[in-house]
């Protein structure tokens, strides 16, 4: 499932074990709204039941400072609250479960 949330929510995405998936978008970006399907599509994949899809849109949120995000769409990809790759720009189906499976090791 893939969650928008806001700052006072950030802490609970860290309460599991899963890794996560946190990308970082605005309303009006044109390459973050093509970049939403595929991270939907993504999260609803019976192979990415144990991963966690949540997005962070930068207009209402400081945690965006926090992480250093200068670009958006931006995808950080997270596992035992440590960064363990940084993805800028819109990825694809394909590139983006190629990148998380890797991350990750699924």
């Amino acid at each position: 499932m893939l969650r928008i949330i806001k700052d006072d929510e950030f802490v609970d995405v860290f309460e599991g074990d899963k890794p996560i998936v946190l990308t970082f978008f605005a309303d009006w970006c044109g390459p973050c709204k093509l970049q939403h399907p595929v991270l939907e599509k993504m999260a609803s994949k019976p192979e990415f039941k144990d991963v966690e899809f949540v997005k962070i849109n930068i207009e209402d949120s400081s945690i965006a400072a926090a992480f250093n995000i200068l670009s958006i769409p931006q995808t950080v990809l997270l596992k035992d609250t440590e960064e363990v790759k940084r993805l800028v720009g819109y990825k694809s189906d394909k590139e983006l479960t190629k990148e998380v499976k890797e991350a990750f090791n699924l």
